[in-house]
């Protein structure tokens, strides 16, 4: 399922921005570049995307409705079911190339007002066959970077932290009272008090 999120992520960015997006680490962008194009030499403007540490608990959305209460779900058996929500963050880092500093800020510009106007990303899984749409945060950015190819021409870098906000659905335990014990008391004014202990 990770891997669903990644490539739902990819067609988003690439969608937006008309543009080739791979995914790779920073470092191995370039190489990963050719070897995904067939090409010795690498094509400027380009994207690439990489999930960065652990899945995280997103202590934001953990007073939402959906997972303190949950909702009722119907099976195609008529079985009502009580579903919670967990929410969950895959933390990415999107790195733009360029040519040039006004291409890298056109980029990015590009990038944020796709974000801004849609932040919903659209991931298939491929093991419900089912479509999943997920939020979009844009949680930072790093510095333009000017650096040298082996040709020692001169390519710009940016890097963007963003975060999928992801609902993970489990079954909701229902408790229900299957006994209740009643003990009576005589207090000194002749009432009677009884005291439930729910199992």
């Amino acid at each position: 399922m990770l891997k669903d999120y990644s490539l739902g992520l990819g067609k988003y960015i690439e969608s937006s921005m008309s543009l080739r997006v791979i995914e790779s680490k920073r470092d191995t962008a370039f190489e990963n570049f050719s070897s995904h194009h067939d090409s010795k030499k690498v094509i400027l403007p380009f994207v690439s995307f990489d999930m960065t540490g652990d899945v995280e608990l997103d202590g934001s959305r953990y007073n939402s409705f959906i997972h303190r209460v949950g909702r009722v779900v119907t099976t195609s058996q008529g079985i009502a079911t009580r579903v919670r929500s967990i929410p969950i963050t895959h933390p990415y880092v999107i790195d733009f190339w360029a040519q040039s500093k006004d291409q890298l800020q056109n980029l990015k510009r590009t990038f944020w007002i796709a974000v801004m106007d849609s932040p919903i990303v659209e991931v298939f899984n491929r093991e419900t066959t089912g479509i999943y749409r997920v939020s979009l945060d844009i949680e930072g950015s790093v510095g333009d970077i000017i650096e040298q190819a082996e040709d020692r021409s001169s390519y710009y870098n940016s890097s963007i932290n963003v975060r999928l906000g992801v609902w993970i659905k489990v079954p909701a335990e229902i408790r229900t009272v299957s006994k209740i014990i009643v003990e009576y008391i005589e207090s000194p004014n002749n009432y009677i008090l009884d005291v439930n202990t729910y199992e």
